[in-house]
C-alpha cells in the first residue's frame, strides 16, 4: 500500500533564489500529490537517483555522479514531474 500527501501547491527555488509555482505541463492543474511507502520511515531505505557524468570548465569530462530525485503526482491528470534534490 501507497500512503498518499494530501493535494498541495509547489514552488522550487531557482539558483537565482526565486521560487516559482509549478503548474502541471499537461492539465495546467497547480496542485500535486508525493506518493511513498507507509512502511518506510522518513530518510530510510531505496532513494531515486539520476546519474550524470560533469562537465568541467573547458568541456572536459569530470565524475559521474548522483542527484537524489522526488517525484510530484498531479492532482487533476496523474502526470509524474521528477525534481533533482541538491546536495546541501
Amino acid at each position: 500500500m501507497a500512503e498518499r500527501s494530501a493535494p498541495q501547491r509547489l514552488t522550487v527555488k531557482t539558483t537565482a533564489d526565486e521560487e516559482i509555482a509549478v503548474v502541471c505541463p499537461i492539465c495546467r492543474n497547480n496542485t500535486f500529490m508525493a506518493v511513498r511507502a507507509e512502511s518506510i520511515e522518513t530518510g530510510v531505505g531505496f532513494q531515486h537517483l539520476t546519474l550524470g557524468q560533469e562537465v568541467r570548465p573547458g568541456g572536459s569530462l569530470g565524475a559521474v555522479v548522483g542527484m537524489p530525485v522526488r517525484f510530484h503526482a498531479c492532482a487533476n491528470c496523474g502526470h509524474i514531474l521528477k525534481f533533482l534534490m541538491p546536495k546541501t
